[in-house]
């Protein structure tokens, strides 16, 4: 839309004044023209914030998923030990360290497992390290893989 501007006229905060060459002058002619990043900018914005707080959001998610798996793996361990201290009642068996390993399933839903360290002691002196395997199944852990010194122990039904 051209017209001719009276540059006197105050604009509306969301219009500003172009000058435009017209046959090789320049300020012959004015535009209005709209101020499009009025609009544009805080749009702009709103997106990045928008998915920068569903990516934070996801992720925060992920990592209390992640820490509620580690502490529940624990728990799963020591609920198990008193089937191993039965069956080894000289040796003290103690859960070093926890790794958790989170999948996402479809609908947004992680399910874990858990590899934890353990460390099998005769008062000072270390007899070995083994990894126990637990398994997330549906929100229940179970122990999935446990062995002392490549001896498979049982420690279901505890």
């Amino acid at each position: 839309m051209t017209i001719q501007d009276d540059p006197d006229e105050k604009l509306p905060f969301w219009m500003k004044r172009v000058d435009v060459a017209v046959d090789g002058k320049t300020g012959s002619e004015q535009r209005r023209v709209f101020k499009w990043h009025l609009i544009t900018v805080p749009v702009l914005a709103f997106v990045v914030l928008s998915v920068s707080f569903r990516l934070v959001s996801n992720q925060w998610d992920k990592q209390r998923r992640a820490d509620t798996l580690s502490t529940g793996c624990l728990a799963t361990i020591d609920k198990a030990m008193p089937a191993f201290n039965a069956r080894y009642p000289h040796i003290k068996a103690k859960a070093t360290e926890v790794s958790v390993n989170l999948a996402e399933q479809q609908g947004g839903a992680y399910i874990g497992s858990c590899a934890v360290s353990m460390e099998f002691r005769i008062g000072d002196r270390t007899l070995g390290k083994e990894i126990w395997g637990v398994t997330d199944t549906g929100g229940v852990l179970a122990i999935t893989s446990s062995s002392f010194m490549g001896d498979q122990v049982d420690l279901r039904g505890n």
